[in-house]
């Protein structure tokens, strides 16, 4: 009997969660689920991310309106106290495990949602014992499957991602439930998506083959599936990637319109001064490397002409070899809690400057600063937090950190922890497989040198640059309180902190290997203006400055791609940066906003418009 092979299959794996885990508690009662996730509800209600989990309270509450249709089905079944268990004990564990991982409780609850939906359907209809052995055969190979990705993410320390993909892997296994629990046996596989590639076809099939194999035969179509969900991923990502690298201009304008409705903007008699280079590269230097113009020259950059070996690098295999950084920063620190229903209000001295160079391409990175005394936290995290948070809405791929989310007294571990951070938020955004010249070092054992010291430093700057030349052809990087890891009484972070920056700073010039496209023809112009809105902070009051920008113009702007990708880096102080101040306005390598006064910059609530569940994937 096919259900009694997947019973035995998921309680194997079932067994393998836990010891992962090393929890051994066992609570397999329907009543013991729904006080878990009511518990759970009452936590993510009051938790200082409970905007990250919005979605997982909505799901959990669908959850539990339909949770008592399994109970009354299973009644259909032999032995229905042994399945009802095994299926209430499993979800319990999941549950419970994934309290804290907000990414993976959306997508199990959303997917257990649905399948409750359709189990309750399944009872409004007298399904047969046929029927009901068949479609638990395929919950619990779900569920199965579902284990096996926890394990197997949890290895990789993956868990707690903002950008781990936990959904894609189930969808059609999902929807192949719903089909059976409607009685439509025969529409079971035609249920199967297959409209967006051949190879998604051959993957469900492999998986819902496994129903009922065991030994070897389960084990093979086990690696059949893996090696056509990789192929898969692969074509997906390259996919994503052509469609980003050819629409740079929409997601830039989309971003914007976003942006701009996120912020409300105030006008305020404060000071607000801008140095450094203007938002756009200089033209002696656009579309060319600037290494020779600053400190800490990151690697090589690639060079399309030329033709080199090549090797075939495994993103799984790059998490597992960067698993251990984990050790030195929290996930936490990579976001700062900024809801939807919150507005950002900040002066027009500060909005107008930051949309200008929002809708810039290619642009040199900006700082926003306030005027703080060295150390001390200020409110324009705030910037930095809304803006990730509208990247994210408009499914941006996005790195960030926040250095003053977790003060530590060692400025050095700050500064580890940002790099590190950022090394591990890049690879997950890696495609599956990444093809890289022979002479890329992203090896184990370079890894293994990063052991949380200082002298890991040039090494972790290294493996951040060659990471960044195969980044997405579109990537936001925005840090916040980067300040924070400056000492007066320590030169030498002042250094660390220039390498970092010139790091990130030298990548607008520098062509991604996800996305090399033809040049575009720029005609530049330079025009002098005379500013007289600027005051000069150093004198308190309003000056005339004359300021020289650099615009750019194609014969086709909207239809010509950005060569160097789209790639926007955004960092907000609370006092000034030494090393910011040297590299961006003494070598121009970056623009600077100064603000006298962040204490009107706040996050305002306004009615939130609360959108419907949907059960079906978009």
């Amino acid at each position: 009997m096919k259900l009694e092979i997947e019973t035995r299959q998921l309680q194997r794996s079932w067994k393998e969660f836990q010891e992962l885990l090393s929890y051994q508690e066992q609570k397999q009662q329907p009543e013991d689920l729904i006080r878990e996730i009511k518990a759970a509800v009452e936590y993510w209600s009051l938790h200082r991310q409970r905007v990250l989990f919005r979605k997982s309270i909505k799901w959990a509450e669908k959850c539990l309106e339909t949770m008592h249709g399994h109970a009354i089905l299973m009644q259909a079944l032999p032995d229905p106290k042994r399945y009802c268990e095994l299926f209430f004990g499993v979800v319990y564990s999941i549950v419970r495990a994934a309290r804290e991982q907000y990414r993976v409780v959306e997508a199990f609850l959303k997917f257990l949602a649905r399948i409750n939906h359709a189990v309750t359907s399944a009872v409004q209809i007298n399904s047969t014992t046929e029927v009901v052995a068949t479609l638990y055969g395929q919950i619990f190979l779900f569920l199965g499957e579902f284990l096996r990705d926890y394990v197997s993410k949890a290895r990789c320390r993956l868990l707690y991602s903002h950008n781990e993909d936990f959904k894609s892997n189930f969808k059609n296994l999902v929807t192949s439930v719903e089909n059976l629990a409607a009685m439509r046996l025969e529409s079971a596989a035609a249920s199967i998506d297959c409209t967006g590639s051949k190879a998604f076809n051959y993957v469900d099939h492999a998986r819902l083959e496994k129903v009922g194999l065991e030994g070897d035969a389960r084990r093979h179509a086990s690696q059949t599936t893996t090696v056509w969900q990789l192929i898969w991923n692969q074509r997906q990502q390259k996919l994503l990637n052509d469609k980003l690298a050819a629409e740079q201009t929409r997601i830039l304008e989309a971003f914007l319109a976003s942006l701009q409705a996120q912020v409300h903007q105030i006008e305020i008699d404060t000071q607000c001064h801008r140095s450094g280079n203007s938002s756009m590269l200089p033209a002696s230097t656009r579309g060319r490397n600037t290494d020779k113009t600053v400190v800490h020259k990151p690697s090589r950059a690639l060079d399309s002409t030329k033709t080199t070996p090549k090797r075939r690098l495994l993103k799984v295999a790059l998490q597992e070899d960067s698993s251990p950084l984990q050790d030195y920063f929290d996930n936490n620190e990579q976001i700062h809690p900024f809801g939807r229903d919150q507005r950002l209000e900040i002066s027009s001295s500060i909005a107008k400057p930051l949309f200008d160079w929002t809708q810039t391409n290619p642009s040199l990175p900006l700082v926003i600063e306030g005027s703080r005394p060295l150390g001390l936290p200020g409110r324009l995290t705030l910037v930095s937090a809304c803006y990730i948070a509208v990247a994210r809405k408009r499914n941006i791929p996005v790195i960030s950190h926040f250095c003053a989310a977790s003060p530590r007294t060692n400025k050095k571990a700050g500064l580890i922890a940002l790099v590190y951070s950022l090394i591990r938020q890049l690879i997950e955004l890696t495609p599956p497989m990444l093809d890289c010249d022979s002479n890329c070092d992203l090896s184990g054992e370079r890894f293994r040198r990063l052991n949380g010291t200082i002298a890991s430093w040039n090494d972790a700057l290294a493996i951040l640059d060659t990471l960044l030349r195969y980044r997405s052809p579109v990537l936001f990087c925005v840090i916040d309180a980067l300040d924070m890891l400056e000492d007066s009484a320590d030169d030498s972070l002042e250094q660390y902190v220039k390498g970092l920056v010139t790091t990130l700073s030298s990548q607008n010039t520098r062509l991604p290997a996800t996305a090399q496209t033809s040049a575009v023809t720029t005609v530049t112009t330079v025009t002098t203006m005379t500013n007289t809105d600027i005051p000069n902070p150093s004198s308190g009051s309003t000056s005339s400055t004359t300021t020289t920008s650099t615009s750019t113009s194609t014969s086709d702007q909207s239809l010509s791609p950005n060569p160097n990708g789209l790639f926007k880096v955004l960092f907000t102080t609370a006092g000034r940066c030494k090393a910011v101040q040297e590299m961006f306005v003494d070598q121009g390598l970056g623009q600077v906003i100064t603000t006298i006064d962040t204490d009107h910059v706040r996050a305002v609530d306004v009615a939130a418009v609360d959108e419907d569940v949907a059960m079906l994937d978009a």
